[in-house]
């Protein structure tokens, strides 16, 4: 019967994250990106982390939210948002873009959609428990 080899378990790789000096690297290499004049259209991010880079979603939501890597990708946010308003879109995409292709702005536009529910709620229950309130001072004094 064949060994398994001590070097190749089964099962997929264990991934790491990038260090601080990567990542630093790896931000400035993203606002570059982002800010060099091209005649190629870019609408999204992933034409950076997954096609430049061959980094998946999860990796790049981890990236975002390193101390080392996040200043470095607002700018570059910044930046491409900027390149996209300034560049000759056509309207029908502009709009269509920021809901199908970026994918940040889409879930941060979700978050802040739950926190408006979540808002609204709290303020009816709030308005619910007062006039409950409200009407069962009227009761008592009626019983009176």
């Amino acid at each position: 019967m064949k060994q398994k080899s001590k070097k190749n378990p089964v099962g997929a790789p264990r991934s790491t994250s990038p260090s601080k000096e990567e990542l630093i690297k790896l931000g400035k290499d993203l606002v570059e990106w982002a800010s060099e004049k091209t005649d190629e259209k870019r609408t999204s991010f992933s034409f950076w982390y997954a096609i430049k880079h061959d980094f998946i979603q999860e990796e790049w939501k981890l990236f975002k939210q390193k101390e080392e890597f996040r200043p470095y990708y607002e700018k570059a946010r910044a930046l491409l948002a900027n390149k996209i308003h300034s560049d000759e879109l056509e309207k029908g995409m502009a709009h269509r873009y920021i809901r199908l292709y970026d994918r940040d702005l889409a879930e941060e536009e979700d978050a802040d959609k739950d926190a408006d529910i979540q808002r609204k709620v709290n303020a009816a229950k709030s308005l619910g428990d007062r006039a409950k309130s409200q009407l069962d001072l009227f009761l008592e004094k009626e019983k009176k």
